[in-house]
C-alpha cells in the first residue's frame, strides 16, 4: 500500500461507484486483488489526478510508485498496483485505497518489451 498523507483509516465500506474503479483497473491489468483500505482526509482532496498526487503523496512516495498508462489512479512498483481513488464529501474526501498485485507472467510479458535489450 501507498502512505497517503493525512489520512486516517476507517473500517467504512467502500462507495461502490470507487470500488468500479478498482474493478475497471483489475479488468484492464489482469491483476489479482489483495486488499482494500478506506480512509478519510479531513481536507478536500483535487479531482485532477496530477494535482491529487501532489497532495496525497509524498515525494519519495511518487518516485517509487509510477502511474500506470491506462485508465487512472493506478500505481505500479515492481509486480504492486494500488489504485487510489477519492471523492470530496461535507468536511473532506474519502479515499479507497486497493492493493493488487500482477501476475509473474503477466509482469514478464509487460517488461519484455523493455528490458530484453539488457538481457541480449
Amino acid at each position: 500500500m501507498m502512505p497517503i498523507n493525512e489520512c486516517t483509516p476507517t473500517d467504512a465500506v467502500p462507495p461502490p461507484n470507487l470500488m468500479q474503479i478498482v474493478d475497471i483497473q483489475q479488468r484492464s491489468y489482469h491483476l489479482t486483488l489483495q486488499k482494500v483500505s478506506v480512509c478519510i482526509a479531513s481536507s478536500r482532496l483535487p479531482t485532477m489526478e496530477d494535482d491529487f498526487e501532489d497532495v496525497a503523496f509524498s515525494p519519495a512516495t511518487r518516485a517509487r510508485w509510477r502511474p500506470l498508462y491506462m485508465g487512472c489512479c493506478s500505481y505500479q512498483f515492481r509486480r504492486h498496483v494500488t489504485v487510489v481513488a477519492a471523492r470530496v464529501r461535507e468536511g473532506g474526501s474519502i479515499i479507497v485505497e486497493a492493493a493488487l498485485i500482477q501476475g509473474r507472467w503477466d509482469f514478464f510479458i509487460q517488461n519484455w518489451r523493455t528490458d530484453r535489450l539488457y538481457w541480449f
